[in-house]
């Protein structure tokens, strides 16, 4: 129960470290390696944005149970992981678009149940917890955004940062593999 919040802070950090060097290397490989037109790479965030709205909708919706939630979190890490691993094999703009949809749906619903069981678990600390987790949240922003725009002329490495982020994905999917038995009550 001590490692519990700890546990969902750095899953925080881990999902916004994995969308941070997605968006910035969406933008620079639709660009330079696909040849896609500003429009297209428009449509990519856009596409990136509705799917997260619909999957928040959703989960938060009165067709699911909240406290059912907690069981999304390694589901969703796995297809976060995929997601970001497919990236540099997606040749066109219909691949990146389903790729694009696979990491936002699994963005989309990991971030609100991420704050959400953080809040429920923080007790009389929740301020201090969700402050924390905006840092978390924060950091794993920048320090994708940076690895993403610095992995991505590695020609050594092509489509590092997705794989690095790809990889640290999978390591937050082991780490939220005992979650699901742990927050079983709400606020």
């Amino acid at each position: 129960a001590t490692w519990l919040v700890p546990k969902l802070l750095i899953l925080t950090f881990i999902v916004s470290a994995g969308v941070g060097a997605f968006e910035v290397g969406l933008a620079l490989r639709g660009r330079q390696e696909l040849g896609l037109s500003a429009y297209q790479i428009a449509l990519m965030f856009t596409e990136c944005s509705l799917v997260m709205f619909v999957m928040q909708a959703l989960v938060f919706s009165p067709w699911f149970k909240i406290e059912a939630t907690r069981w999304l979190i390694a589901p969703a890490l796995a297809v976060l992981a995929v997601g970001l691993f497919l990236v540099p094999w997606a040749s066109n703009f219909t691949l990146m678009l389903v790729v694009i949809g696979a990491v936002a749906a699994s963005a989309g619903i990991l971030s609100p149940i991420l704050t959400y069981w953080i809040s429920a678990k923080a007790g009389s600390a929740q301020g201090w917890e969700l402050g924390k987790q905006t840092a978390a949240a924060s950091l794993g922003v920048t320090v994708g955004s940076v690895a993403g725009g610095l992995l991505f002329n590695v020609a050594a490495l092509p489509g590092a940062s997705f794989i690095l982020t790809a990889g640290l994905a999978a390591l937050g999917f082991l780490l939220s593999l005992g979650l699901p038995h742990k927050p079983v009550s709400p606020i």
